[in-house]
């Protein structure tokens, strides 16, 4: 059976890519680009340790956030930052369809470079892959030429 034209495209896409990235590997220091990955981590991390601190926050009877059962650190902060670390714990309560997309755009930011560094340690997985095929049952109502049969029935107990 050959390959399907949206097969045919998605390895020509591979290809390209593959030989895109070889040539900006060529042409940028890789210690450029690990510095560039080590910034985007530390943003990412950060952002995310903020959501975290989603169980810090205390609201009183009518649901507003009571500032007076913020942990004592925060009231440390400058009103910029106290302000930011509140909106992200906010961003933390939420649930995901509602949480913004800078949010996700963070922590899929961080599980991309954990994956990608953990990939580059232990080096690529081979998946060997076999698909199989089985034939449609054959249809429920018989056609005018099947043979009509009698069969005995049985009750079992």
């Amino acid at each position: 059976m050959g390959k399907t034209t949206k097969q045919k495209n998605t390895e020509l896409l591979l290809v390209q890519q593959k030989a895109d990235i070889e040539r900006l590997r060529e042409s940028m220091p890789l210690d450029a680009l690990r510095a560039a990955e080590d910034k985007l981590l530390a943003q990412s991390v950060e952002i995310v340790e903020g959501l975290l601190d989603f169980s810090a926050l205390g609201y009183d009877d009518k649901g507003q956030l009571d500032e007076g059962q913020l942990p004592f650190e925060w009231g440390l902060l400058t009103p910029d930052q106290k302000a930011r670390k509140i909106r992200l714990a906010r961003y933390g309560c939420m649930s995901s369809n509602e949480i913004p997309h800078g949010a996700k755009m963070a922590h899929a930011t961080l599980i991309g470079i954990i994956k990608a560094r953990a990939t580059e340690k232990s080096g690529t997985k081979i998946l060997n892959l076999e698909v199989s095929t089985f034939p449609a049952p054959a249809p429920i109502t018989q056609d005018k030429d099947a043979i009509d049969a009698a069969f005995e029935v049985i009750d079992v107990e």
